[in-house]
Order: C-alpha cells, then structure tokens, then sequence
C-alpha cells in the first residue's frame, strides 16, 4: 500500500472502499491523499490516529485545518504548518506560539505582519543556523540586517546576499576582508553599480565571476571583464549583457551556444550563428536551429532532409508553422 500517497490517480471511490479498512496504515494513507472526498477528511479529523494526516493533505478544508491548528498536539499542529494550502489566517494562529515558527517561516502564506513578528523571535534563537536562515530571508526586517552587518561578522555573508539589505550597507560589506561576504555583494542585484565596479576587480575570481554574473553589472563593466577569460562564460550567461559584447564574444571559442539564444544578440549575428549550427555535426545544434522561430526558410528546407529523423521531423514542423498549417 506504499503506492497510495505517490499516485495522483487513483479514484476517489476506490479511496472510499479503502477508508474502512482493517490495515491502521491503510486508513493513514486514505487520510492523506488528496483525491480523498471531502466528508471523508471530516469524519477523519475526529478520529486521532488519523488527525494528522488529515491535517496534511493538501484538500483539506480550511475550516478542518483550523480547528487542527488548535489542537494540542504538536504534531498535528506542525502538519497544518507543513500543509502548502493552509490559508493565512491559520497560520496566523499558529504563529501566536513559537512553536512552529521555522515552519512559518517558510509557508508562502504566513501574513506578513505574522511573518515579521516570527523572524523578529527567530532573531533571538541561540542557533547561529536559526539566525542565519534570517540573515537570508526575503522577507528580513531591515534594522534586524543593519543591526547584524555591523555586530554579527559570523552573519554577513548571508546578509551580503540578502537583497533586502540597504545598498549603503552593501556598500560597507564589499569592502570586507571576508571574500564569502564580498561574493554575496557582488551576487546581489540590490548592489549599487559603482560597487560592482570595483568588485570587478577583487583579487578573489570567484567574486568577479559574481559580477560577471550579476544581471544589474553595467554593460560597460561587462565589456571590460571580457579580457579575463575565467569570465567569458559567465558573461555570454547575462541577461544584461550588451549587443557589443556579444558581439566581441564571437572572437573566441566556446560561446556561441550562449550568444546565439541571448535576448541582446542582434539578429544578423543570430542568423549567421544559426547557419552555422545548421552544419553542425552536433545534432543538438542542427536540433535547435530546426526549431528556431528566426531560422531561414532555406535552412528549415534543408534540415527537413536531415539524416537525423528528430531534426528532420522538427524541422518539417516548422515549416508547417511558417506556412500556416499548425
């Protein structure tokens, strides 16, 4: 009966015929599943051994849910935390304890002012885990941050990536003699620009690749680190690179599977790069080119005769496509 919990189809009648029978386990498993009828999952929220489970199963009523969230167990309290439907205002009753705050924490659902009320006490937990799991939520209070980036070191690499953190304190943690807390400034997209210039030229390569990375490094910035070829790689790969660069990028090797699907390469130089991956004894390539939505007519012809029968076949489709027939 282990199938039960994995498979989303079985019938909501056959879970009817298994609610009732002898195996504990069995009636367990019906509990949770979410194609369990819903005054099954009532009728089993009074039973104990099945609270639990009930209180798991993401089909659960919200009013059913409730009223486990005031059970005295913690056990089944902690289920209605784990349950992604749980509705806010459960988990705002949940969230009158600290029982359960982890949990809270982490539910897409858990109100705000909830939310900001339980990292303030997981703020004060005496486990560095605990309040670097803080130091990285989205959701931080900013004095929290501020108050750690100046008193806490053992906590600013996790505040260094945190994008709630101010970019004046940013500005104060990129000048840190800690290379993890430099690479988490230099990974935030809430650094300031004229940060990330001078991170760019950090002694330490893997803080340069996170500049290299970072989508709000200026275009300008990007240019210039192409000189360091650790750093191709990673600058093909954003988003914010521009036409120019990519451009200089064709220049050397291993780049134009990255260049060719950028949002910023210009079109002749992808429709160059198309064709040649048309060529390619790469069938990957030759692939992606007969699926592209700019390849030439002329190409997608060709590739339709390819001795691949999967390029062949994409590249039939397409034409179809280009032709109006779907």
């Amino acid at each position: 009966m282990n199938f039960l919990p994995q498979n989303p189809h079985i019938p909501s009648s056959w879970l009817e015929e298994m609610a009732e029978h002898p195996i504990e386990r069995v009636r367990q498993m019906v509990a949770r599943h979410p194609n369990t009828p819903e005054y099954l999952l009532v009728q089993a929220a009074k039973n104990l051994e099945l609270r639990q489970f009930v209180a798991e199963n993401p089909s659960t009523p919200p009013e059913i849910l409730e009223e486990l969230a005031m059970d005295s167990r913690g056990d089944i309290q902690a289920a209605v935390a784990r349950n992604p439907n749980t509705p806010g205002y459960v988990l705002e009753i949940l969230g009158g304890t600290p029982f359960h705050d982890l949990l809270l924490a982490r539910h897409p659902n858990t109100p705000r002012s909830t939310l900001q009320k339980i990292l303030w006490r997981l703020a004060l937990d005496e486990r560095i885990s605990v309040r670097k799991y803080v130091a990285h939520h989205q959701h931080a209070p900013v004095s929290i941050l501020t108050q750690w980036a100046k008193n806490s070191p053992e906590l600013r690499p996790w505040i260094a990536l945190n994008i709630r953190t101010p970019s004046q304190i940013l500005e104060e943690l990129a000048k840190d003699t800690s290379k993890d807390v430099r690479y988490g400034v230099a990974k935030n997209h809430n650094t300031p620009p004229h940060v990330l210039e001078k991170l760019a030229e950090d002694w330490r390569l893997e803080v340069r690749q996170a500049v290299a990375s970072n989508p709000k490094t200026p275009g300008n910035i990007l240019e210039i680190l192409i000189k360091d070829w650790h750093l191709r790689s990673f600058i093909a790969q954003n988003p914010n690179t521009p036409a120019t660069a990519l451009e200089h990028l064709t220049q050397f090797f291993r780049y134009d599977w990255y260049i060719v699907q950028h949002p910023n390469t210009p079109s002749a130089l992808r429709q160059r790069l198309l064709e040649e991956f048309s060529t390619s004894v790469v069938e990957t390539e030759r692939l992606f080119v007969a699926r592209h939505s700019e390849t030439p007519i002329e190409i997608l012809e060709h590739l339709a005769q390819d001795e691949d029968p999967v390029v062949s076949k994409a590249a039939k489709r397409s034409l179809r496509k280009r032709q109006g027939q779907g």
